[in-house]
């Protein structure tokens, strides 16, 4: 069996389980490892049981925002501060 480490950010599929996760967290130090899967659940391993999983190195499933699809819609700007922008200069250019 090949000895995958963990690394934040990277994709694996434990095999036995088929589920693909990735890394969210892991510090050497640390005997936790925190991982989420691709529909958002997040779980903690140790990392004995880490090294006991069958797993595969896999790229970043395409849709791997899953759960998170709507977060886009957060951090959308809206055009309503030009309209007081142009207020402000307008009352800025009279003086």
């Amino acid at each position: 069996m090949k000895i995958v480490e963990p690394q934040v950010g990277n994709w694996y599929r434990n095999i036995s389980s088929d589920q693909d996760f990735e890394v969210v967290a892991f510090e050497g130090d640390d005997s936790l490892i925190e991982i989420q899967y691709v529909d958002g659940n997040l779980e903690e391993i140790e990392i004995d049981h880490w090294y006991e999983m069958e797993l595969n190195e896999l790229s970043s499933p395409e849709d791997w925002s899953g759960p998170f699809e709507n977060t886009h819609s957060l951090f959308t700007i809206e055009e309503t501060h030009t309209q007081h922008q142009k207020h402000w200069t307008s009352t800025i250019e009279r003086f």
